[in-house]
């Protein structure tokens, strides 16, 4: 088995350089280039590199890197520069202790990684889409305490709040 690094970076380089449409569809590429690798193994590797899918014209949805900062994501395992990605955000609103935050097209799925990865005791966990991120609280956490959550993980969030 080839090292997970080189197999990121190939990765990077398909969707990157291709149009690719389908996990089977990078498998099968990724096979040409000499990596054979699981379904699962392939998951795990396109959300390490926060990729996502984005629309194209010509084919529809394609594998992308989801947002400014992503290229970096093998050497540092986290987003480069929080300020890029958070550049995306748009506003916060709540359904009772739920919050909905809206991002440009793209974003939400690098925002969506950057909470999760702080680990908050008051967040159960994210659901990023392509520009629609919904913030789970865990039991008993209220609205105040996401909005200070949020507030503490990145302090200019709360000034975009």
């Amino acid at each position: 088995m080839k090292p997970r690094k080189t197999r990121l970076l190939i990765i990077k380089k398909i969707i990157s350089n291709e149009k690719i449409g389908s996990q089977d569809e990078l498998l099968t590429r990724m096979a040409r280039e000499g990596f054979i690798v699981t379904q699962a193994t392939l998951s795990r590797d396109l959300k390490k590199l926060q990729a996502g899918r984005k629309f194209d014209p010509e084919k529809g949805y394609i594998y992308a890197l989801t947002y400014p900062g992503s290229e970096n994501i093998i050497e540092k395992g986290t987003p480069k520069d929080n300020e890029a990605l958070l550049a995306g955000f748009l506003s916060i609103g709540f359904s009772g202790n739920f919050a909905v935050i809206k991002t440009l097209p793209g974003y939400a799925s690098g925002i969506a990684l950057m909470i999760d990865r702080h680990n908050r005791h008051e967040i159960l966990g994210t659901i990023g889409g392509d520009d629609t991120i919904l913030i789970i609280p865990a039991d008993g956490a209220t609205k105040i305490d996401l909005i200070n959550a949020l507030s503490v993980m990145e302090p200019k969030l709360s000034r975009l709040m």
